[in-house]
């Protein structure tokens, strides 16, 4: 069993990705410093990518500047955010909070 040191939230949010890999998918649980995205584009454990999302308001994307990809399998890899603006970093916590099982 995993054990994690914050909460992950469902969401089906899209994502474009770019740097070691280059495609687009599907964020499938998202925390306040990771998430689990599902993608036909293959990538490996320890590539870094820059993600971009729309979390749905009228505000603009989110964009986590690297992740570093923790796991992979065909469909789907999970990552951890290293770096991120502050405005971003505040703008994805407060759309965390305001998701309905927070």
């Amino acid at each position: 069993m995993i054990v994690r040191s914050v909460q992950r939230f469902a969401v089906s949010l899209l994502v474009a990705f770019s740097g070691d890999q280059k495609g687009v998918g599907v964020i499938r649980n998202l925390s306040i410093n990771g998430c689990c995205i599902s993608s036909g584009t293959v990538v490996k454990a320890g590539e870094s990518l820059t993600l971009e999302f729309h979390p749905g308001d009228d505000g603009p994307v989110i964009c986590i500047d690297l992740a570093e990809v923790r796991w992979a399998t065909a469909w789907e890899f999970g990552v951890v955010f290293q770096s991120l603006l502050l405005e971003e970093q505040r703008r994805l916590l407060d759309f965390i909070t305001a998701l309905p099982s927070a």
